[in-house]
């Protein structure tokens, strides 16, 4: 049993990594968002569409978001390794937070991200995606922290966008901004009627 506790152990490590390389590079490219979103410089232009990705229409998801189910498939295999070896506590929690993990993980599954004429659509792997009309878009929200995922808010609803959702498709961000109408505001992107009304 300790063999299945190492291989668990060193798919959930492998899968921190991978995630923690793939928050960085997302970072790196939505810095002029980040930095625009927190003041930016005085001459500095505002975020554009992405052409490419409006012409598309439809991009997929990376790769990167299948890592949430398989890391939690790796706490859920060392949690079954530590059960062999009669150690249930630590067992019943990796193997109840692993398979949780590992379940929703691939059921919510960003698969891809749509631009419409009126709307933003979130697809995912199973059961409903979100679609956000751009009329009733009312902000967006970076991340304090590179392993954070940007916050869509609309009227009725929010989505959560984590690097690696948008891993390769970051333009999303800048044409619902463009879109939505919002301005920068304090600690992200704002519709500016709701400015007004502070």
């Amino acid at each position: 049993m300790d063999v299945v506790v190492g291989i668990g152990a060193l798919g959930f490590v492998s899968v921190m990594v991978s995630l923690v390389a793939v928050a960085i590079a997302s970072w790196r490219r939505t810095g002029p968002l980040r930095r625009q979103a927190r003041g930016g410089s005085a001459g500095q232009m505002p975020p554009r569409p992405d052409r490419e990705l409006e012409a598309k229409r439809s991009v997929r998801a990376s790769w990167t978001t299948h890592l949430a189910w398989v890391g939690g498939g790796s706490v859920t295999l060392a949690g079954a390794g530590f059960l062999g070896q009669g150690r249930a506590v630590p067992g019943i929690a990796m193997v109840l937070g692993g398979a949780f993990v590992a379940v929703s993980g691939a059921v919510r599954r960003v698969t891809g991200i749509r631009i419409e004429p009126g709307a933003v659509v979130i697809l995912r792997a199973m059961g409903p995606g979100a679609r956000l009309r751009w009329d009733r878009i009312v902000g967006v929200r970076p991340p304090i922290l590179p392993i954070g995922g940007w916050r869509i808010r609309a009227v009725g609803g929010s989505v959560i966008l984590m690097p690696s959702d948008l891993l390769g498709c970051e333009g999303v961000l800048a044409t619902t901004i463009v879109r939505a109408g919002l301005v920068p505001a304090a600690r992200g992107w704002r519709d500016p009627a709701s400015l007004r009304g502070r």
